[in-house]
C-alpha cells in the first residue's frame, strides 16, 4: 500500500493519503503483535508454505517502503532497531531481506551516505553464490531464476559502492531525468502501453470503487441549453429545501455553483455524512461551503477523507463537531496534511475553552479583534512559520502592519505579516537596499510592497535576474521599474515564463513593440498561460474583427475570461450589427472595458425595440435575435 500510494500520487489526490494511512496502521499493527501466521494452531499454511525466514523480514521490507514513501525517520530508527545478522542473499515469496536491502541501498546512494554498509549487507558474491561459465549467478538447484534476479542488482549495487568514494555520483536535474526515464519507456510496446497508463488522466482510483457503468464508457452530449440549465438550477433548488431544510436564498446561492438533475448522487452524499453522525444542521453548512460535494463522488472525496480521520484517531464525536465548524477541513487536497489541518483546528477550538490564554489564543483574539476574517485566520494557524505562535516578535509584526495602513480584512494583510515575521530588520534592510540599487526611491520600495508584501521575501539574485530578464526582452530600466510597480508578482516569475510569453506574442503576429506595450501596460499578461492567450486572440481577432494593434493598446482584455465576460458582451455586438442597429465594429476598449452598467447603456437600453432579446443574449439565455 505504501509503494502503490507514491504510484497514485500522479493521478489522484485523496487514493494516496488513505492507502498510506491504511499502510501506517497495518504497520503498527504488525509492530504491536509480532509473530508467524504459519505458527497459528489453527493455520493451514504449513507445510506448503510455512515461514522458514522468520517475520523480521516482512518488518523490514513494510518499514523499509513506508520510509520511501513518507521519508520518516521514525521507520529508519526503526530498521535500525532490528539489527542485523541475516542473510540477504535471497528475495521471493518468503525472504524479503533482499528486497528491503535493496531500497535502503537506493535510498544510501542517492543521498551520497557513505556510512551506508553495502558490502555488509550485500555479500559479497563469491562466497555466496557460485558463477557457472555463463555468467548467471546460482543460488539454488530448484526454480534458480526466481533467486538469482536480486543477486544480479546486489552485485551491481556492491560495484557502484565501490566506485562511490572515488566518483560521487551527480543527481540528474528532474528534467533531464525525466528525459531519460521517458526514453527508456519507449523501447518496447509493451513498455509503451505501461506509459500510456501512467499518463492517464482521470483518476485511476475509479477503477477501484464500484462503479455503475462500465470504467471507460464515456457518454458524449451536447452543450446543456439556458433551458436546461435552468431545469437543473430549480430540481436543486427544490431538493436542497426538502432534504436539508434550507433557506430559498442559500438554497438558489449553492444552485449556480452545483446543480443536478437527479437526486441519486446527492442522496449518496447525504448518506454518507449522515452515516458518520453529522446532523442536518452541519450537513448544510458543509454544503453551503462546498456545493461541488453535491455532484462529485462520495466514496472518493468524502468516505477517503473522513475515513483517513478516523484512522488516525479522531473520534466520531470530534469529527463531526470539528468538521461542521470549520468545513474548509475536507477541501483539503494534494500533499496538505489534512490531518494537520485537523489537528491545529482542534488545539485553536481546545485552548477557546481553557480558562489560561496562550500566545496562540490570545494573538487569535488580536487578528479577531481587528477583522481578519476565519478563513484567512486558519491559513495562518496551520502554517509552518506559525506567526500566531510568539509574543514580542508578532506584536512588534501587527504593530508595524496596522501603522503601515494594511486592510485587515485582505489576504495582503496577513502576507505582510508572515514577511514582518519571518524576517528579520537587517534582512529587511538589505532587501531595501537591493531595490535602491535598482532604482528604487525607499518610499516606491514600501509603495510598491504594499500592493505586494511578498516583494521582500525574494533573494538578490532572484530580484535581479528578474530585472536583467525584463530588460533582455527591450525594456529600459525605467520601463522595468514601471512593469515593477505596477505588477510587482512579476519579482517571482521564472525567467522562462517572462521570455516565453514576449514569445507567444511574437508568434500570434504582434510585432516586437506591440508585444512590449503589451507587458508596460497590462504586465499581469506575463502570468497567462499561452494557450489561453491563443484562444482569446483567435476569437477576438479572427471572429471579432479587432486588429492585433487594437488588442496592443487594450491588453486588459487578455485578461478577462472568454466564457464569462467577453463571450456575452461579443454576442450582444454581432447580435447589432447582424441587425445593423450599429454600423461598424465599435472599439474594442468601449465594448470590453467600460463598467457593465454603461456597456447595457451604450448597447442594450439604447435599442428599446430589441432591448429584452439583447438581455437574454447577455444573460446567456439565447445566442441570437429572432
Amino acid at each position: 500500500m505504501a509503494a502503490a500510494s507514491m504510484v497514485f500520487r500522479e493521478v489522484d489526490s485523496e487514493y494516496p493519503l488513505l492507502l498510506l494511512a491504511t499502510a501506517k496502521s497495518v504497520m503498527q499493527f504488525t509492530i504491536q503483535y509480532r509473530g508467524n501466521c504459519s505458527d497459528s494452531p489453527s493455520s493451514s499454511l504449513c507445510p506448503l508454505y510455512c515461514s522458514y525466514s522468520g517475520y523480521k523480514d516482512e518488518l523490514m521490507w513494510g518499514a523499509a517502503w513506508l520510509l520511501k514513501a513518507t521519508n520518516d525517520l521514525h521507520y529508519k530508527n526503526f530498521i535500525e532497531s532490528l539489527g542485523d545478522g541475516d542473510q540477504p542473499d535471497i528475495f521471493n515469496w518468503d525472504n524479503k531481506y533482499a528486497g528491503a536491502y535493496v531500497l535502503l541501498s537506493q535510498r544510501a546512494l542517492l543521498n551520497k551516505d557513505i556510512n551506508f554498509e553495502l558490502c555488509k549487507i550485500l555479500p559479497d558474491a563469491r562466497s555466496s553464490q557460485s558463477l557457472p561459465l555463463g555468467g548467471l549467478m546460482y543460488k539454488l538447484p530448484q526454480s534458480n531464476p526466481q533467486y538469482n534476479r536480486h543477486n544480479i542488482l546486489a552485485h551491481n549495487l556492491r560495484q557502484l559502492k565501490g566506485n562511490l568514494a572515488k566518483h560521487p555520483l551527480p543527481l540528474l536535474p528532474a528534467t533531464r531525468l525525466q528525459l531519460v526515464v521517458e526514453k527508456k519507456v519507449k523501447a518496447t510496446p509493451l513498455s509503451r502501453e505501461l506509459h500510456q497508463w501512467r499518463n492517464l488522466t482521470s483518476p485511476l482510483s475509479n477503477l477501484l470503487l464500484p462503479q455503475t457503468s462500465p470504467p471507460f464508457a464515456t457518454s458524449f452530449s451536447s452543450d446543456p441549453t439556458p433551458e436546461d440549465d435552468k431545469k437543473r438550477k430549480t430540481f436543486t433548488v427544490h431538493y436542497l429545501i426538502n432534504s436539508l431544510g434550507l433557506t430559498p436564498k442559500l438554497a438558489e446561492s449553492i444552485s449556480s455553483k452545483a446543480n443536478f438533475d437527479s437526486k441519486q448522487n446527492p442522496d449518496s452524499v447525504l448518506k454518507l455524512l449522515r452515516s458518520y453522525g453529522f446532523a442536518d444542521p452541519q450537513i448544510s453548512t458543509i454544503i453551503a461551503t462546498y456545493p461541488r460535494f453535491l455532484v462529485e463522488n462520495p466514496e472518493k472525496t468524502l468516505r477517503a477523507k473522513l475515513h483517513f480521520l478516523k484512522l488516525n484517531g479522531a473520534s466520531s464525536s470530534e469529527i463531526t463537531d470539528i468538521v461542521s465548524k470549520v468545513p474548509k477541513i475536507l477541501g483539503k487536497r494534494g500533499h496538505v496534511s489534512i490531518t494537520g489541518y485537523f489537528d491545529y483546528v482542534k488545539e485553536i477550538l481546545q485552548d477557546q475553552d481553557n480558562v489560561k490564554q496562550t500566545n496562540r489564543t490570545r494573538n487569535v483574539s488580536v487578528l479577531r479583534e481587528l477583522g481578519v476574517p476565519h478563513k484567512l485566520l486558519l491559513n495562518l494557524l496551520i502554517s509552518k512559520a506559525k506567526p500566531v505562535c510568539g509574543k514580542e516578535r508578532f506584536e512588534e509584526s501587527v504593530k508595524k502592519i496596522v501603522e503601515m495602513g494594511f486592510d485587515p480584512t485582505s489576504k495582503k494583510f496577513v502576507n505582510a505579516l508572515y514577511v514582518f515575521y519571518e524576517l528579520s530588520e537587517k534582512t529587511i534592510e538589505m532587501k531595501v537596499c537591493i531595490y535602491k540599487k535598482l532604482g528604487f526611491s525607499v518610499d516606491e520600495v514600501w509603495s510598491t510592497f504594499k500592493k505586494w508584501p511578498y516583494l521582500l521575501k525574494y533573494s538578490e539574485k532572484k530580484i535581479t535576474q528578474t530585472f536583467e530578464t525584463l530588460r533582455g526582452c527591450g525594456l529600459t530600466e525605467e520601463e522595468v521599474r514601471a512593469v515593477v510597480k505596477k505588477y510587482p508578482e512579476c519579482v517571482g516569475t521564472s525567467e522562462e515564463k517572462i521570455v516565453g510569453s514576449v514569445e507567444t506574442f511574437v508568434e500570434l503576429g504582434f510585432t516586437g513593440e506591440e508585444a512590449l506595450m503589451i507587458i508596460k501596460r497590462h504586465p499581469q499578461c506575463i502570468g497567462l498561460a499561452s494557450d489561453t492567450v491563443k484562444s482569446k486572440i483567435e476569437f477576438l481577432v479572427g471572429k471579432m474583427g479587432w486588429g492585433l494593434k487594437d488588442v496592443a493598446s487594450t491588453p486588459i482584455v487578455l485578461g478577462f475570461s472568454l466564457e464569462k465576460f467577453i463571450l456575452p458582451r461579443c454576442n450582444v455586438i454581432r447580435a447589432l450589427i447582424s441587425k445593423r442597429l450599429i454600423g461598424e465594429m465599435p472599439a474594442i476598449s468601449s465594448a470590453l472595458t467600460s463598467p457593465k452598467l454603461r456597456f447595457l447603456k451604450n448597447f442594450v437600453k439604447k435599442h428599446e425595440e430589441v432591448a429584452p432579446e439583447l438581455i437574454s443574449i447577455f444573460n446567456g439565455d439565447c445566442v441570437s435575435l429572432a
